[in-house]
Formats: C-alpha cells, sequence, structure tokens
C-alpha cells in the first residue's frame, strides 16, 4: 500500500469538514459523513518496541506462535496507512483498537492509550480509540479498574477492547463481574475481539481449515456465556460490539433457547442487545445477520491492517471488498446508531439529526 501523498495528508488533517455535515442529507458544502469503521486496529509503537527490546514487560506470548509453528509479526501499520485506507474506502471516522495480544503489564496498556488518546487530538474528525485493558483475572482486577478510570476520567476514551476469554475463562464468568459492574456503571461501549490461544485451534489438525472458522466460533462462545450466565440482564448499561458479524450466534442462538434456565423470549431479547461489526461478513450472509440484530445494530468494521493474504497490499484489496459490501448493505440508521453510541463523535463532528 503505498503512502498517502502530503496534499491528501494536509487535505485530511486541516480541511476536514465539520459544522457543515449531516448523515445523507446534501449541505451546501456538499459533504456527506461517509462510513465508521468501528473495527479499526493499530499497532502502536510502544507494542512494536516491546516485541523489539522490552519482553520483560510483561506481554504475554508476544512473539506468539501460528499453528504452523511460524513466528507472527504485525502487519505494517501507521496513521498515514489508516488514512489512505479511509480515503480510498470511503471511511470518515476509524475508531481506533488494539487487539493483537493480551497485555498483562498496565504500564505498557497506558502508553498505548496515551498514544491513541494524542492521536485523536491531532485527527480529531478521523479517529477515535477503544481503551486496550490489562489481561483480567482475579489477582489484576483492581489494576484494571484503575486502568478503566484513568482511560475515561483522564482519556475520554470511546470505549473499551476485551477478548473472548482471559485464561480459557469466558466473559460470562464471575471473575469478570466488577468489570462489568463498573462498565455498566460508565454506560460503556464494548468492542469484544477472538481470541484462540485459550483453546486448541483446529488449525492444529487440519491447517487447510481458515482461522476465521476459530475466531468466529470463539465470538459465539463468549456471547453465549454472556447470555447464559445472565450478564446482559444484570447489567443493562453495557453496549457490546460482536466483531466478526456476531460469529454464528444468528444461526445457534435457536438451540440455545431450550437449553438454558431461563424462557425463550429473554434468550431472544439478551442476544438481540448485541451490536454486530461487518467484518468477515459476505452479501450472502448480511441478510440473515442484519435481520438477527436489526439494521440499526449493525456496525461497519474492516479490521485493517489485518486480513487474509501474505502482503499489506494483498490485504488492502480484501478489506476494500469487504468494506465495500458492507456498504451495500449499509442504511441511513446504521450510520445514525453508530453516531449515537458515540457521543463524543456527534459532538466532534456537530452533526444534528431527528431520532
Amino acid at each position: 500500500m503505498s503512502e498517502i501523498s502530503v496534499a491528501t495528508e494536509f487535505r485530511l488533517r486541516y480541511i476536514t469538514p465539520r459544522r457543515r455535515s449531516i448523515i445523507g442529507i446534501p449541505l451546501p458544502c456538499g459533504r456527506k459523513v461517509g462510513k465508521i469503521d468501528t473495527q479499526h486496529q493499530m499497532i502502536p509503537p510502544a507494542y512494536r518496541n516491546c516485541m523489539q527490546y522490552h519482553e520483560s514487560w510483561g506481554v504475554k506470548d508476544i512473539k506468539e506462535r501460528s499453528e504452523v509453528g511460524k513466528v507472527l509479526q504485525p502487519p505494517d501499520w501507521s496513521p498515514t496507512l489508516s488514512l489512505s485506507f479511509m480515503a480510498q474506502n470511503s471511511i470518515s471516522i476509524s475508531i481506533l483498537s488494539f487487539a493483537y495480544a493480551p497485555l498483562h503489564e498496565s504500564t505498557l496498556c497506558q502508553e498505548i492509550n496515551t498514544y491513541a488518546y494524542k492521536l485523536r487530538l491531532q485527527y480529531p474528525t478521523k479517529f477515535g480509540f477503544f481503551a486496550t485493558l490489562p489481561s483480567i483475572d482475579e489477582a489484576s482486577i483492581p489494576e484494571v479498574l484503575s486502568s478503566i478510570k484513568f482511560c475515561y476520567e483522564s482519556l475520554d476514551a470511546d470505549g473499551v477492547t476485551l477478548f473472548t476469554s482471559y485464561e480459557g475463562k469466558y466473559l460470562g464468568e464471575e471473575v469478570f463481574g466488577p468489570v462489568f459492574e463498573e462498565l455498566n456503571r460508565l454506560h460503556a461501549v464494548i468492542l469484544i475481539y477472538p481470541i484462540t490461544n485459550s483453546a486448541v485451534p483446529t488449525t492444529l489438525t487440519d491447517s487447510s481449515i481458515p482461522q476465521m472458522v476459530d475466531l468466529r466460533h470463539e465470538i459465539t462462545r463468549t456471547a453465549c456465556s454472556l447470555i447464559c450466565s445472565n450478564t446482559m440482564s444484570v447489567y443493562p448499561n453495557l453496549k457490546m460490539i460482536l466483531s466478526y458479524g456476531g460469529g454464528t450466534l444468528p444461526y445457534v442462538s435457536g438451540g440455545i433457547e431450550g437449553s438454558v434456565d431461563k424462557s425463550a423470549a429473554d434468550v431472544r431479547r439478551e442476544a438481540r442487545r448485541f451490536y454486530a461489526s461487518s467484518m468477515g461478513v459476505s452479501n450472502a450472509e448480511m441478510e440473515i445477520t442484519e435481520n438477527f440484530f436489526g439494521s440499526e445494530r449493525m456496525m461497519c468494521g474492516s479490521n485493517f491492517p489485518f486480513g487474509e493474504g501474505k502482503n499489506v497490499l494483498r490485504r488492502g484489496e480484501i478489506l476494500r471488498r469487504s468494506v465495500h459490501e458492507s456498504e451495500a448493505r449499509s442504511t441511513q440508521a446504521m450510520k445514525e446508531s453508530t453516531l449515537k453510541l458515540f457521543p463524543r463523535l456527534q459532538r466532534e463532528l456537530e452533526i444534528s439529526y431527528q431520532t
């Protein structure tokens, strides 16, 4: 992927329309708000430095090995590459997140969050960010709560990122209760990413099976854990975005209804409380996914700069196709609901619309 031109970067940074933009309605300036990418990853300098020089900082399995034994290195990323990708795909805003690996050191998390905050200050109408939290277990709860407080009170984070499981425990487990209680108090938006190192990946036994199979099942497992544990009903203010189209939840939710100690209506209601990112959802699946969650709960997601393929250009081609497929299915309600989910973006863009 080529670097963005100096002129384009200057336009994106300094001449982005603000006051005269409104969703779906042409204004005198002739501009509209484009897509809002809620699954857009970053690889901050602090993490790369940690990989190279500071493995003692507490990053668990930082040089994570793939199923075939090769060391997985993060792809190339910079704010400039993100801005270029956004410009090429009519993305107005990307909400950045870091979900490459769970981090056990709060100092590194704080450095990543501060970096994202400064990047948002530099490009206020281009970037938001989900806060990165330390890995969650019983011993780390005070540290995690302190990190949440810092990110919301000092950095005004747009939300937080959680993994589907930590040390083999899915998000419905009791250990996560204090974290969800605090996030519920904050009416937090939570982006949930899958992690597969807590279970035996399918590709260990058959390397031809795409990793996407495991990722989507991981999303489904943690969603079911949240429903069956009553987390969704106990913490009604949580706004959870399931990446990868909500996994296979739209297809298996009917089976859950007869397998848990709650009514079918309650299961359906709680399952439909989730939001879902369009990343990894094909055109054929999109109709089913939208019908299940509702178009107002579908979020655009590219997962840039990650994706299938062996280089950045290949990833870019696949992700551009993914974004355009989601665009074909998106509606004005989808954009409006995304902005309702992130009130800071509404203020930043100075958008007004009727609910």
